[in-house]
């Protein structure tokens, strides 16, 4: 068994995502601004500050989940890792109930609508890992997981995470993560 393993987050999905939302968000706010601005409810100086703002905002929107989205996952015999752009995610193996692979299409209607918009196929697949202790919200900024100090959530028990080889990523972190007795949650999927 290797000591560390690495795998590349698949992060096109939120940027095609994101990118869309942002388009729209974008021309929808200058729309309004030249619409208010044609119709002289506002004067040209506050139809400008109102497209930058929608601009910035979006530009914003847009940012975070894409520095969420690009990084690795990195794993070893204690704990797994990921590092993306926008922080680090710690979790003790020992906190990891199972891991699978599930398709998109196998996912709730919000996931699956949000997959549909951004262009991913359902058939792709998006690696699951349950927890066997809940996610904390960080009090260091940065810091994500169960390893990290911070206070417990009540509800968030699973994690998904896309990456670039999602079959080997599964076989690979099932052999240092031990699935429940009788349970299917540590085999992978196809």
């Amino acid at each position: 068994m290797p000591g560390t393993n690495e795998f590349k987050l698949d992060s096109w999905p939120a940027i095609r995502l994101y990118g869309t939302v942002f388009a729209l968000l974008v021309a929808a706010g200058l729309t309004t601004a030249a619409v208010l601005f044609l119709s002289e409810n506002i004067t040209g100086e506050e139809a400008l500050l109102v497209g930058g703002l929608v601009i910035v905002f979006s530009l914003f929107g847009f940012l975070g989940p894409w520095l969420m989205s690009t990084g690795v996952v990195r794993f070893s015999d204690d704990r797994l890792e990921v590092r993306t752009l926008a922080g680090k995610h710690l979790y003790r193996l020992v906190d990891i109930g199972g891991v699978r692979l599930r398709r998109i299409a196998d996912l709730g209607k919000i996931d699956r609508g949000l997959a549909a918009i951004s262009g991913v196929k359902p058939e792709q697949q998006v690696i699951e890992i349950k927890l066997n202790r809940s996610l904390r919200f960080p009090l260091l900024p940065r810091q994500f997981g169960t390893e990290v100090m911070g206070i417990p959530s009540i509800v968030a028990r699973t994690v998904r995470l896309q990456v670039t080889d999602p079959e080997g990523f599964a076989q690979t972190i099932n052999q240092f993560v031990r699935s429940p007795a009788g349970g299917e949650e540590g085999e992978p999927q196809g």
